[in-house]
């Protein structure tokens, strides 16, 4: 089990900040940076997003913006290499 810490309560999205090694050691190797429920739907719980904590803290906010783009795309019915790109511009916009 991941240990997580609240970041932030977005609407009905919580945001944690996680061990990235352990989530990449537990379930998916492919775990950089973040991931949120409709990427990742086998391990992160419904409603939420993951940030990995072992970033410098400057980081969290571009990740966390890019991670709840990416959501928003993928809950209008993107696929997630639709959805990620668009996540990528969002991102590169807040940093």
């Amino acid at each position: 089990m991941i240990a997580k810490r609240l970041l932030a309560k977005i609407g009905d999205v919580s945001v944690f900040l996680v061990d990235g090694n352990e989530v990449k050691k537990l379930y998916n190797m492919d775990f950089v940076e973040g991931g949120n429920d409709l990427a990742y739907p086998t391990f992160i719980p419904k409603g939420e997003v993951w940030i990995d904590g072992l970033m410098s803290p400057k980081e969290w906010a571009p990740i966390m913006v890019h991670e709840l783009a990416e959501r928003l795309e993928m809950k209008k019915g993107k696929s997630y290499e639709e959805a990620h790109p668009e996540a990528n511009a969002v991102e590169r916009e807040v940093r």
